[in-house]
């Protein structure tokens, strides 16, 4: 019996994880986010974009990102801060 517990844990642990798992509410997030950036590469790659409007698309492009990084680490620190 030992034997067998140890040998369906280590398949276990050589199967490992497939993929990632999210709460719905942040699948949604992220499918909303992959939108807004679509939309927004797109007009950039057209040139419908100035400077300025591609600067803070991609700051809130880094703040949407971060705020599920943040939430995969547990981490609660508000608005990201820039450097």
């Amino acid at each position: 019996m030992k034997r067998l517990m140890i040998l369906a844990l280590v398949g276990l642990m050589l199967t490992g994880c497939s993929g990632v798992v999210m709460t719905p509410e942040y699948s949604a997030l992220l499918d909303k986010f992959v939108v807004l950036m679509e939309a927004d590469a797109t007009m950039a790659l057209n040139k419908q974009m100035d400077a300025n409007d591609m600067t803070s698309a991609l700051v809130d492009h880094y703040a949407m990102v971060k705020e599920i990084q943040d939430a995969r680490d547990g981490v609660d620190g508000g608005l990201p801060k820039l450097k």
